[in-house]
Parts: C-alpha cells; sequence; structure tokens
C-alpha cells in the first residue's frame, strides 16, 4: 500500500469534493491511471501528484497531498 506523509487519507464525499473544487476554480487535474496497478493519481498542470484513489479488495480508499487539503478544507470552512 502507498502511504506518503505529505498525503492526507479522506473520506470518498471529501475527496469527490475536492476534485469538484479544483473544477469550480478552474485548476486543471489529469486522471493519470498506474499501469500494472490498483491506482490512479490526480496530477495538477505543472504535473504534481496532487491526490490519489487506490483500488483495494477491502475497499477504496482516497487521499489528498497535505497541502492541497489544507487549502481546500479552509476555503470550505467559511
Amino acid at each position: 500500500m502507498f502511504k506518503a506523509d505529505n498525503f492526507q487519507i479522506v473520506s470518498k464525499l471529501e475527496w469527490e469534493n475536492f476534485l469538484f473544487w479544483l473544477d469550480e476554480i478552474n485548476e486543471s487535474y489529469q486522471w493519470i491511471p498506474v499501469p500494472m496497478g490498483d491506482r490512479v493519481n490526480i496530477k495538477n498542470s505543472v504535473n504534481t501528484l496532487i491526490a490519489y484513489k487506490c483500488f483495494q479488495h477491502d475497499g477504496d480508499y482516497f487521499a489528498i497531498r497535505a497541502d492541497e487539503y489544507k487549502n481546500w478544507s479552509q476555503v470550505n470552512s467559511k
């Protein structure tokens, strides 16, 4: 299982809301399936990994890069 210290594991709803927020602020991103893997990476316009989704036999899990999560949660707590 991939888990970097700078990523926040989030709920599916939070993850979907984060992507919706990126759309709202016109931040382009792309879905990049990982070859030979059970994961999809989300990268921003400068090719930085900002989120990912892993498919596991016991359920999917979702992660957002910690600084991106902080920016998003600050905006959405108002």
